[in-house]
């Protein structure tokens, strides 16, 4: 949570500065955009929600149930994921 001094004149968080009455696009989901759309909110604005993405399973979904296997089974050294949204989806 942040300290009295580190917000600005309009109750957000420093540097968060908006028009009163503002509309803002979030391009988020609303379960990703909670925090965002929160502080919005405390300075004054309107978020809009407007997701631009989907997310959908492998349409071979066979050949990556064949592939974890074969990961199980140590055939890979490594296996990186840098997307939260992607482990969520495997």
């Amino acid at each position: 949570m942040a300290r009295h001094s580190d917000r600005n004149h309009t109750g957000g968080p420093t540097g968060m500065r908006v028009p009163e009455s503002a509309r803002v696009l979030v391009a988020r989901s609303p379960d990703r955009a909670g925090e965002l759309v929160t502080a919005l909110r405390r300075v004054g604005a309107e978020p809009l929600l407007l997701p631009l993405i989907d997310f959908e399973q492998a349409s071979d979904q066979h050949s990556l149930d064949v592939a974890f296997d074969a990961l199980g089974a140590g055939a890979y050294t490594w296996l990186v994921i840098s997307s939260v949204t992607t482990v969520q989806a495997l």
